[in-house]
């Protein structure tokens, strides 16, 4: 299970709901000296594949990247200055593709939407198996566009770094303030209106 971040840090969710959803958070410190065995990086794909999708047509792809290969050092070097400064640390640093067009050339508006679910169930399993994960959109379309590979509908959406959490203090400042900052979580009520019928 993902160790949690300290106590001031942690949303107050008053319902008892999984401990993998309930412990989540956004990890930007990494131990530079592990890696992610690849049954843990199979079980990640693998939740990301049981994502619901419109139509099962699953608009989207990863591309996963280990740290210390050259395609990890080049999805590296297309992130904002603000993200590489941290994400170097780490293991894996996985590439968010939506397709925008469905195999008939028509227009899918929903597969940002089924990329995050994706992304959202991949985060889970890494919680749960102790890796943290933070997503990023800070980064250069262009390049990792090409790196990629990505075809005629395809276009790159998100990029996420996976690892095991290490000591907050090797972060550089400007990510350990993002870091430290309260995770308030909007009120049930902001959140949703909730309308049931009476027992």
């Amino acid at each position: 299970m993902l160790p949690p971040p300290p106590s001031e840090r942690t949303p107050a969710i008053d319902t008892g709901i999984s401990r993998p959803i309930a412990g989540r958070w956004s990890v930007r410190a990494f131990d530079v000296s592990k890696t992610v065995d690849a049954a843990d990086v199979r079980a990640l794909v693998d939740a990301a594949r049981t994502a619901p999708s419109a139509y099962n047509l699953q608009p989207w792809r990863l591309c996963v990247t280990g740290r210390g290969t050259p395609e990890f050092a080049s999805v590296l070097s297309a992130l904002a200055d603000y993200n590489a400064a941290w994400a170097w640390r780490a293991a894996l640093l996985v590439v968010g593709i939506a397709r925008d067009e469905k195999t008939d050339g028509t227009p899918c508006p929903w597969a940002d939407y089924d990329l995050g679910q994706a992304t959202a169930l991949l985060t889970v399993e890494a919680n749960a198996r102790g890796l943290g994960v933070c997503q990023m959109a800070g980064l250069d379309v262009a390049a990792l566009t090409e790196l990629v590979s990505c075809v005629p509908g395809e276009r790159v959406a998100i990029v996420s770094a996976v690892g095991h959490p290490a000591s907050d203090v090797d972060l550089p400042v400007d990510a350990l303030a993002i870091q430290e900052r309260a995770r308030r979580r909007r009120s049930r009520g902001e959140a949703a209106s909730i309308v049931l019928a009476s027992p």
